[in-house]
């Protein structure tokens, strides 16, 4: 007898209906193409070479469908997938079955649907040319470990049998997890030896319960004690999450626990559920029926050993990021790290002078049950950019605001507004495969709301932006030669043109087909998205109505030069700026009395040049003021913005990946202690001013 509890990282949610097998046996009796179950091929002998040559029969159970988000190639996608276990006539034999959504269109939504339904819970299935996908084995927690495309494969339904098991019973004992090498998914049938220490807390998935439950199956290590494992658990603060949790407690049965990520961890396993993991209890089987007679003994007199690793789970915020010593990146090599397929421990990072681009006013800023900010953001550098999300602490410490509600409605209305250069830390761990609901624990930062495990398009990596702080514009803050490090990595990264690069007014052009090009001191032009530029308003700034917001149109601008012995030149073009009512005093750069002037940092985004009688136009993207007496040290950062940019070589011609080593990753670069700061090293030069600064004529000063 098997009673089965369906759970995503035990967010409990119901199984699918069992049918009405017996009308369904008549009904595929009556089918041409029903067969009776067949002698079948071992599951153990299946593999890529034989996929496409034996017939094997399963069984669908445990069938599943989730709605996931993932990162690819950089960009946020969204996608639906089936998932089940399709178990042999053996229960200790059994692998994986799927069906994902492809395509964006209401036709792929109906195929979707078309193929789950027909894939229904506990129907048999005779199944030859099969297509394998390409999941990776350390993702794959059950005994067989493949997973079989349910689209790709050729099957028939078989007539209903009784001799099939209806629960897989996982063979390998909680002993043998010491034994992994490496980090891998693993399906476990043990006892329930204590649920402890419950406890409330909001996670990156909303309010939950947790408890911390130890399991055992008897089984010993060399030193013979027995092997207990103890991991936390989260229920939904719902009814349903508390009586599954009340069914957990009082569970006297065996239990098989599907999806369980074990990280090794020096002489222990770091242990932890995923969204994806499920359990039910069991009663078949013979290993189950061993442990319904191990649990009449009495177990407190045995001697266990604890083989899991920070077992009790803590809340994020009992982490303190910018307490602890982060290693140094930039945009380029993060997005590297994110696309490779080695695993990597844990890391957290900082990245200096980085522009955070807010989110759309369309976007879901919140996790998938809308209880916590989780907002998208693209972080974008003089080596390119990349997207991850943004932890609710993070982002009202940045933006100002005090509360989530703020904070979404000034998303809502399009005024929501970053600093125009942050520092970030960011925090990268191996996914999970289905993406740890430890979002608060030191496991992560609190990307499961948005990243679930894609099977062959599995990212191998995740990351999450866990603290960030205005740039300051002081020498002390300023780029060092610490930012060196990254020259040898970049080179083998391909050449950006979605970056923030340091300029003049005067050096910004525009590039057919491509946007913007800079020209740098050395004579090279890199495209860029954004221009960094230091500009003086001589006049108030004025403007109109634009749509439900404002136009802010500032005339008569000069273009700063960034040398003490330059010049500043007249800009023809109006600076032009769309904001909303609400924000409008951010962007406006006149100065407080006839006579003076007032100096800006901005950003650029777009030219556009003169036509006719009408201005050419500046595109300011964000402006922040900078006060006179200020104004030296604000030249020194972009110069040496400059001289990073200006520097940097990448490849023509990249690796899809890049190739790290034990003396070769970014994951061993050099430290920096706070939140802004550098690693020690020495000052950067300041980039030279091109000899011909002084004769470049206007129409090369002004789009």
């Amino acid at each position: 007898m098997c009673v089965c509890v369906s759970v995503a990282i035990l967010d409990l949610a119901p199984e699918a209906p069992v049918e009405d097998f017996a009308a369904n046996s008549n009904m595929a009796a009556a089918s041409a193409d029903s067969q009776m179950p067949q002698a079948s091929c071992l599951l153990s002998e299946l593999t890529q070479g034989s996929s496409g040559i034996g017939t094997w029969t399963l069984r669908v159970v445990k069938v599943r469908v989730n709605d996931y988000e993932y990162i690819w190639q950089g960009q946020e996608k969204k996608g639906k997938k089936f998932e089940c276990i399709l178990l042999s006539d053996d229960s200790n034999s059994y692998c994986t079955g799927l069906i994902k959504r492809s395509g964006k269109t209401g036709a792929a939504d109906q195929g979707f649907n078309n193929s789950v339904a027909k894939f229904k819970e506990d129907t048999i299935w005779n199944m030859s040319h099969i297509t394998l996908t390409g999941e990776k084995q350390n993702y794959i927690g059950s005994p067989v470990k493949y997973v079989i495309d349910l689209t790709k494969t050729k099957v028939s339904p078989v007539l209903h049998s009784t001799t099939f098991p209806k629960i897989p019973t996982p063979p390998d004992s909680l002993a043998t997890i010491v034994q992994l090498p490496r980090q891998q998914k693993v399906d476990f049938l043990a006892i329930v030896r204590s649920v402890l220490n419950q406890r409330h807390a909001t996670t990156a998935r909303g309010e939950r319960t947790i408890v911390d439950v130890t399991f055992m199956d008897g089984s010993t290590l060399e030193n013979g004690k027995v092997a207990t494992i103890t991991v936390a658990m989260f229920f939904p603060k719902t009814k349903i999450g508390d009586d599954e949790l009340q069914r957990l407690q009082n569970q006297d049965k065996p239990v098989c626990i599907f999806g369980v990520l074990c990280t090794p961890q020096s002489d222990k396993m770091q242990i932890s559920c995923g969204p994806e993991t499920f359990w039910c209890s069991c009663t078949s089987g013979t290993k189950a029926e061993h442990l319904m007679e191990y649990m009449k003994q009495d177990l407190n007199q045995q001697e266990t050993q604890e083989i899991a690793a920070n077992s009790f789970w803590k809340p994020q915020e009992a982490r303190d990021f910018k307490a602890e010593t982060a290693t140094q990146t930039c945009c380029a090599v993060l997005q590297a790290i994110l696309n490779q397929t080695e695993q990597v421990t844990e890391t957290l990072f900082q990245l200096n002078h980085v522009r955070i681009c807010e989110p759309g006013c369309g976007e879901n800023i919140k996790t998938n049950d809308g209880a916590r900010l989780f907002v998208p953001v693209r972080l974008m550098d003089w080596t390119g950019s990349v997207n991850l999300r943004m932890r609710e602490q993070a982002a009202l410490e940045l933006s100002g605001h005090s509360s989530a509600d703020e904070f979404e409605k000034a998303s809502r209305e399009a005024c929501l507004r970053f600093p125009v250069l942050s520092s970030v830390r960011v925090l990268v761990r191996p996914k999970t495969g289905g993406a740890s609901e430890q979002t608060g624990s030191s496991q992560s930062g609190g990307a499961s709301d948005h990243t679930g495990n894609s099977q062959a398009e599995t990212v191998e990596m995740q990351a999450i932006l866990v603290e960030a702080l205005e740039q300051p514009w002081d020498a002390q803050h300023a780029p060092n030669a610490a930012a060196n490090e990254f020259s040898k990595f970049l080179q083998h990264l391909p050449i950006p043109s979605n970056r923030v690069v340091a300029a003049r007014i005067r050096d910004i052009t525009n590039s057919p087909h491509a946007g913007m090009r800079v020209k740098m001191n050395n004579g090279r032009e890199v495209l860029a998205e954004y221009a960094l530029v230091l500009i003086c308003a001589t006049e108030k700034s004025g403007g109109q109505a634009f749509g439900s917001g404002y136009k802010v149109i500032t005339k008569n601008v000069r273009d700063c030069d960034i040398w003490d012995d330059g010049s500043d030149v007249p800009v023809t073009a109006d600076c032009v700026s769309i904001c909303t009512t609400d924000n409008l005093l951010h962007y406006k750069v006149g100065p407080l009395k006839p006579g003076t002037v007032q100096y800006a940092v901005a950003l650029v985004s777009g030219l556009s040049p003169a036509s006719g009688s009408k201005p050419g136009t500046i595109m300011l993207d964000a402006v922040q003021l900078v006060n006179f007496n200020d104004l030296a040290d604000h030249k020194k950062v972009l110069r040496k913005l400059m001289t990073l940019a200006m520097d940097a070589t990448f490849s023509a011609t990249p690796a899809k990946r890049a190739a790290w080593s034990p003396s070769f990753s970014p994951f061993h670069a050099k430290k920096a202690r706070k939140l802004a700061c550098n690693p020690t090293d020495a000052s950067l030069p300041d980039s030279a001013p091109t000899p011909s600064d002084a004769s470049l004529p206007d129409s090369a000063q002004n789009p």
